[in-house]
């Protein structure tokens, strides 16, 4: 009986093991996300997913535009977008959407997470546009572990806000009026497949 038990929470705990990294979000020299890495074709992607796990989408893209993709074990906890891009003569996956509430960040981003937070992961200070417009919230990244790797918006539950911090401008992540305004990061996160990013 005990053996049996220990065998039980063996199989337990290495089934565990695999749904963690299976819902791993690992950002590197290579981005990955789950069993999807960089540069992944679209072969690739529907043998790592399996083809009934993936139904081709018109995804949403900047300012009302739309883009081929994929939404991948949809209607789930691990569900995620994928954008699809023809590059050379395939299509590969060039940006991963999350959307399922599974997917967690090896390094510790999540939604929610202030500016001084993600400027902690990132190493480093960042900048944001100013809110308020279609473009408004974005971090912009010139340095630190997240270059190149994500794209991030935050978004701000204050009344008030300074004007220095509304519309067409860009705001280091060390300014005043910014952090009185408690910016946080907002869904989704998008994570950057590029090859060579």
């Amino acid at each position: 009986m005990i053996r049996r038990t220990a065998i039980t929470l063996l199989i337990s705990a290495a089934t565990l093991a695999a749904d963690d990294k299976d819902s791993l979000i690992t950002l590197g020299k290579e981005c990955r996300i789950g069993p999807i890495s960089s540069g992944m074709t679209l072969l690739g992607v529907k043998t790592a997913v399996g083809a009934n796990n993936m139904v081709p989408a018109e995804l949403d893209g900047p300012e009302g535009t739309k883009l081929e993709g994929l939404k991948v074990y949809p209607g789930t906890d691990r569900e995620f977008h994928l954008v699809l891009e023809q590059i050379d003569n395939e299509k590969h996956a060039v940006e991963a959407i999350v959307v399922g509430k599974a997917w967690k960040f090896a390094n510790g981003l999540k939604a929610g997470l202030s500016i001084p937070e993600v400027e902690k992961i990132n190493g480093k200070p960042f900048r944001i546009t100013g809110f308020g417009w279609d473009l408004g919230g974005y971090g912009l990244f010139e340095g630190g572990t997240l270059l190149g790797k994500v794209t991030l918006r935050f978004d701000t539950k204050a009344d008030n806000i300074s004007d220095r911090i509304t519309g067409d401008v860009q705001i280091s992540s060390k300014d005043k009026d910014l952090l009185a305004a408690k910016p946080f990061v907002s869904e989704p996160i998008s994570v950057n497949l590029r090859k060579d990013s």
